[in-house]
């Protein structure tokens, strides 16, 4: 009788996953051995351990720095006060401040600038625990001590519990992490849903399609915060779901992550597009962002991309020959000036490979410093080529300062 060869999975697919299961395997091993059970008792004591360091490392970090976090709020960071006033705005009439919000003297572009979760959320800590920048200072030190507890919990699925506790007393210690934690922005807290993302996916509970699921509403959460992570979803997709679920599941798992993240984020699209008419996924700012980054770069002005957000406004009006576009960052036109500073800045990349690449790798060295550092080394650059410019004007990064 002929016997069908090789039922089931096709040998190229047998093959892959044995590749992945080799590489687990080896990289476990270099890095101290498989993960070996631990009791509950043990690993509770290290999480309260690793969040009372990072706690204690956040608060005194703000009590020997204070004034330089609360002068940094009035030069370098004047975002969070849009933030502040946006999340009163909530408190006042939520449908009106996340739907029109025509009380920004701006218009209501400026609702396309950022996504609405961290005004709701600090619209939900001033309603709940009183308007105050020190509160909500104090809720972003809580999260992002928590964020240490999530990360030594990943790596203790993954490694050796010696690695994972001490990689959870780094980001504990880390003071750049630290840092990041007083100023009062939605980086930091954007990261704890994406770090709670990634445990659901290396705990894969069964099914696995749930796991995906948990995973891509964090990661929906997370980009309402800060847009950043839109397409993390997708590469986890592609990356991280094939070396952790069998190769049955692997298909369904992709799928569910991609469409919770997306289902997640749809109700910030429909409403971009209901008010604007335009298809915005989240917020605008790619375009000022990736052009500001550049122009930090080029101090010769080669590509003539400003690296501030006045030098851009200007840049704007020269640009479309509009006078009236100096004034503001954002209005008028926000979606069509912003898409052109992307486009300017795409060229010069597309144009300059090998310098962009340096600039990257220039750009990555930067996180191993302080911030207080990053801004001063920044606002050296600047003032090299400043023309008589006050510094505050020149620091002035993404903020809307020329709003």
């Amino acid at each position: 009788m002929f016997r069908t060869p090789h039922v089931g999975r096709p040998q190229g697919r047998r093959e892959t996953s044995s590749r992945f299961r080799s590489i687990r395997a080896n990289f476990r091993r270099l890095v101290g051995g498989r993960p070996v059970p631990t009791s509950v008792t043990a690993t509770v004591l290290a999480c309260v351990v690793i969040f009372g360091v990072a706690l204690s490392a956040r608060l005194l970090l703000l009590a020997d720095q204070r004034t330089s976090v609360e002068a940094a709020h009035e030069v370098s960071y004047t975002q969070p006060r849009h933030y502040q006033n946006a999340g009163r705005r909530i408190l006042d009439d939520p449908v009106h401040a996340l739907l029109l919000d025509e009380s920004n003297d701006r218009g209501k572009e400026r609702l396309l600038v950022h996504p609405p979760g961290y005004p709701i959320l600090i619209a939900a800590v001033f309603g709940v625990l009183g308007d105050s920048s020190a509160v909500l200072r104090g809720v972003q030190i809580v999260l992002d001590s928590f964020s240490a507890v999530l990360l030594f919990l990943i790596a203790s699925r993954l490694f050796h519990q010696s690695v994972a506790f001490v990689s959870g007393l780094i980001a504990a210690l880390s003071p750049q992490l630290a840092w990041n934690a007083l100023v009062l922005q939605p980086d930091t807290v954007a990261i704890v849903p994406l770090l709670a993302a990634v445990l659901v996916l290396v705990w894969n509970p069964r099914p696995a399609i749930r796991s995906a699921i948990g995973a891509g509403v964090l990661i929906g959460i997370s980009c309402w915060l800060r847009s950043n992570a839109f397409l993390l979803a997708p590469f986890l997709a592609v990356v991280a779901v094939p070396m952790l679920f069998p190769a049955g599941q692997r298909r369904r798992a992709a799928c569910a992550l991609v469409l919770a993240t997306v289902a997640m984020i749809a109700p910030v699209t429909l409403r971009n597009w209901y008010v604007f008419d335009r298809f915005i996924p989240l917020s605008l700012g790619a375009g000022i962002t990736f052009a500001e980054g550049i122009g930090d770069f080029d101090l010769d002005r080669r590509f003539g991309i400003p690296s501030t957000d006045v030098e851009i406004a200007k840049a704007d009006a020269e640009w479309a020959g509009r006078p009236e576009y100096a004034k503001a960052v954002w209005f008028p036109d926000a979606v069509e000036r912003d898409r052109e500073r992307f486009r300017r800045a795409a060229a010069v990349v597309i144009r300059n490979p090998v310098w962009f690449s340096g600039v990257m790798v220039r750009r990555a060295a930067l996180m191993f410093s302080l911030q207080r550092r990053r801004t001063t080394w920044l606002a050296r650059r600047h003032d090299s080529r400043a023309d008589g410019q006050p510094e505050s004007t020149l620091r002035a990064r993404s903020s809307g300062s020329a709003d």
